[in-house]
């Protein structure tokens, strides 16, 4: 019986196909083609042959090409602008060491904690991408600060005008008076006071009064 892939004549003695070699029952169908990365010489089944232009000898290959062709308009997903890095940025080692050394030995912006602090981007991150990583851009503030500035609450409309007032001031950190109107404010809320009356509740004044007071004394500390 001579063999399906390579013609070779040979006795088939209860074999279940009809090739003299295992290498003959593997190759039989397949194709020769050369690598689209490296050049070498490859066998691809025939059913790969019109599913693609490009073949590889390995994934080591494929990516390589890849890396060097399906890029910018050549790319399967390109839709035409600019493609924005932000993310794999701010997720970088680079990133995260630069931030970290920033918020060293730093202090809240807004509340003077040392605690969790995080950067905050004066320019947005979306709107600004080549700032990320501007020192001049960047101020530390505590999480928990930094979530209620980004909310739609009184509170946030309150930080985000403290933070506009330090930083037009060209302050590195808030001034005694808006620190104790910052803190007078959160007492008033805290003690059930109205904060856009001029009339405060007497009554709680002087517990108010203690606390601002402790609080400004630390702050000069």
């Amino acid at each position: 019986m001579n063999c399906k892939s390579c013609g070779k004549e040979f006795e088939l003695k209860g074999k279940r196909y009809p090739y003299c070699s295992e290498k003959c029952r593997k190759e039989y169908g397949k194709f020769s083609a050369n690598c689209s990365f490296c050049g070498r010489e490859i066998m691809k089944h025939r059913y790969q042959e019109s599913r693609s232009k490009n073949f590889f000898c390995d994934i080591a290959c494929k990516g390589k090409w890849h890396t060097e062709n399906i890029t910018g308009e050549n790319g399967y997903n390109w839709r035409g602008g600019s493609w924005n890095n932000r993310v794999q940025l701010l997720a970088h080692t680079s990133y995260r060491t630069w931030r970290a050394g920033l918020l060293n030995g730093a202090v809240c912006i807004l509340c003077g904690t040392d605690e969790k602090l995080e950067l905050h981007h004066i320019v947005s991150k979306a709107a600004r991408p080549d700032l990320i990583k501007d020192e001049q851009n960047v101020v530390p503030i505590c999480a928990k600060e930094h979530d209620i500035f980004h909310s739609n609450s009184c509170k946030g409309g309150e930080l985000r005008g403290l933070l506009n007032d330090i930083l037009s001031h060209g302050n590195p950190q808030p001034s005694l008076p808006n620190v104790l109107l910052y803190v007078g404010r959160k007492v008033q809320r805290l003690m059930g006071e109205d904060i856009q009356s001029d009339k405060p509740d007497t009554s709680a004044a002087p517990e108010r009064d203690d606390i601002v007071r402790a609080y400004s004394e630390r702050v000069r500390g």
